[in-house]
């Protein structure tokens, strides 16, 4: 009793620790708080499977192994569905997670049968230590929060995953060997350290590396905030130059119309008056709803389909007021109708159809345009060849969702439609 009695403690202790560390770099797409209540059940379910091979399982070297793959399948899988964002991104990050605790692993039990005789107590002692220390390091370490800037770059992660996955392979071999060989303590000690320095050098270059791609994905988006801000802009500077043509021109008409008045001609001022308004609703200032932001963009969106004769149909209903600031709405709608407007030119058949219409206490914007051939979907949001790749619709999902919205997006044969549920 006293046997299986150390042997769940040594195991559940390492599945309470990974239950603590594992929130640390686990960037969840359900919140932080549903991470932790996970983990804590990966925790219970875990410690509930290893009472099995304890009771079925004699060898304790077999036993080690069948415990250490089992961590890593179980765990792996479960961090790749709590994770957001690349799935290659988030197998990465638990393969480099995994490839140290193993070392953690080798470490300790070299320790503990250098200088305890291998006791399963002195064992679990030391590799809670050693726990600590790298809960520790992941909470302070520079190289953790370089690894957060990643969190919305979505390629370039393959090579550094296929790496860290022989990496951690490599190890759990290692480790495999030693146990079932029962190599000399001093010879595991000097493999380990030798096979820990490579790896840690060869990590510090990916590092670079993804360091590297994820300041050029920050660029992107810049650069893509910029052209959003000009397109604004330039929405903007064409309404104020039409408000002053025609200012401007209502000055002539307001001293043609006193110089009737004054010849007490009314009957040219009545003709007069009837020319001036049939003119008037001819060159009349489009506008389709009463937000300013919205009113700008769609009316800049209507001249470009215009300009580029894609046949464009727009139905809104925007209210003044919205949950969203001017900025947010410029980044949801300038990116949705930009995309949009792109992609119509491009097909066979150009259109673009807008509709927004209040349904409860929501906003329902609904952009439809056709285009030319299939898009890839990476998750729920379409892979784009532009330069600035998907980060567009990101920064809209982003925003959305600080105020409770929602992204849908989907396709059907030559058809793309992008529905947005804006909280009013």
């Amino acid at each position: 009793m006293n046997g299986f009695l150390a042997l769940f403690v040594r195991f559940s202790f390492g599945l309470l620790c990974h239950a603590l560390l594992l929130p640390m770099i686990t960037n969840c797409r359900f919140g932080q708080r549903a991470c932790r209540w996970a983990w804590l059940g990966m925790f219970v379910l875990g410690s509930a499977l290893v009472v099995p091979l304890i009771l079925l399982i004699q060898n304790v070297s077999v036993l080690f192994v069948l415990e250490a793959a089992f961590t890593l399948v179980l765990y792996s899988v479960a961090y790749v569905f709590l994770s957001a964002g690349s799935r290659m991104r988030s197998l990465f990050a638990f393969t480099v997670y995994g490839t140290y605790f193993m070392f953690l692993l080798v470490f300790s039990s070299c320790i503990s049968q250098a200088f305890f005789a291998g006791s399963h107590y002195a064992t679990t002692t030391i590799r809670t230590a050693s726990m600590l220390l790298y809960g520790i390091l992941l909470r302070f370490s520079p190289m953790v929060d370089r690894f957060r800037s990643t969190s919305e770059l979505g390629m370039g992660w393959f090579s550094s995953t296929v790496f860290s996955c022989a990496s951690c392979l490599t190890v759990y071999t290692t480790a495999l060997s030693f146990s079932i060989l029962q190599v000399d303590v001093t010879l595991r000690l000097t493999v380990a350290g030798i096979l820990c320095t490579l790896i840690t050098s060869a990590y510090g270059v990916a590092a670079h590396a993804l360091s590297l791609l994820a300041d050029r994905e920050a660029l992107r988006e810049a650069e893509s905030q910029r052209k959003l801000l000009e397109s604004q802009l330039t929405a903007e500077r064409e309404f104020v130059a039409l408000a002053k043509a025609h200012r401007h021109d209502a000055r002539h008409h307001i001293a043609l119309l006193t110089d009737y008045l004054e010849r007490e001609d009314l009957e040219g001022m009545k003709a007069y008056l009837s020319q001036y308004l049939t003119e008037l609703d001819r060159d009349k200032l489009d506008h389709y709803c009463e937000n300013t932001v919205a009113d700008a963009l769609l009316r800049l969106t209507a001249r470009r389909c215009r300009d580029k004769d894609i046949l464009c149909a727009i139905q809104a209903v925007i209210p003044e007021e919205l949950s969203l600031t001017g900025p947010e709405l410029a980044t949801v709608l300038g990116n949705i109708l930009e995309n949009a407007w792109e992609a119509a030119g491009k097909a066979r058949s150009p259109k673009l159809s807008i509709t927004a219409r209040e349904k409860g206490h929501s906003l329902l914007v609904e952009v439809e345009n056709t285009l030319s051939g299939s898009l890839r979907f990476e998750g729920d949001l379409p892979l784009t060849t532009k330069p600035a790749g998907v980060q567009g619709l990101k920064n809209v999902r982003r925003t959305l969702e600080l105020h409770g919205g929602m992204l849908l997006c989907s396709q059907r044969g030559d058809r793309f439609r992008t529905q947005v549920v804006i909280p009013l």
